[in-house]
């Protein structure tokens, strides 16, 4: 179903992502990432028991994992990485959180910051999205919603970042 300009359900996050590796996989790329305007997770999404997860002990965050509650390609990378660093915590192999120790508990730890990120849908904002990764990413935003999103889109895309005058945090001469 539709929600103004949002699909709603879960039918849409696995289209989306099946849709992603398809198009990561024309594209030749090492990795695709596709940005969503999803809030904050939730379990059973879209059925009368729908709980959404403000705050969970690392016990629930197991717990809803084993039962499948978070896609792989969605949240449970990142709610393993979460339960990885407070295990780690609790266990005095670390002490302090700093964006740089947790990036290494997360699904991109070793892989390259990408360069472009694209948002589609007509949303101006990253939504949390890849804080740390994106940093001295080129963004585009393009009202076009994902499911229209055509290889003209992204040669488009991709020619606007050939275009730009990437910095990396420099200031323009």
């Amino acid at each position: 179903t539709t929600e103004g300009n949002h699909l709603k359900g879960a039918a849409a996050v696995i289209d989306k992502d099946f849709a992603s590796e398809v198009l990561a996989e024309q594209l030749d790329a090492d990795y695709l990432i596709i940005l969503t305007a999803v809030e904050k997770a939730a379990i059973n999404f879209g059925k009368p028991e729908q709980k959404w997860l403000d705050t969970i002990t690392v016990a629930e965050a197991e717990q809803y994992c084993s039962e499948g509650h978070f896609a792989p390609g969605s949240m449970l990378p990142k709610v393993q990485a979460a339960m990885r660093f407070a295990e780690d915590y609790k266990a005095g192999k670390v002490s302090t959180l700093t964006e740089e120790s947790f990036s290494n508990y997360m699904f991109s730890a070793g892989i390259p910051d990408p360069d472009l990120i694209i948002r589609p849908g007509g949303e101006m904002r990253l939504s949390n999205f890849l804080m740390w990764e994106s940093a001295y990413s080129e963004l585009i935003f393009t009202d076009v919603l994902w499911p229209d999103f055509t290889s003209e889109d992204i040669d488009a895309a991709i020619a606007e970042f050939q275009r730009r005058d990437r910095r990396f945090g420099g200031i323009k001469k």
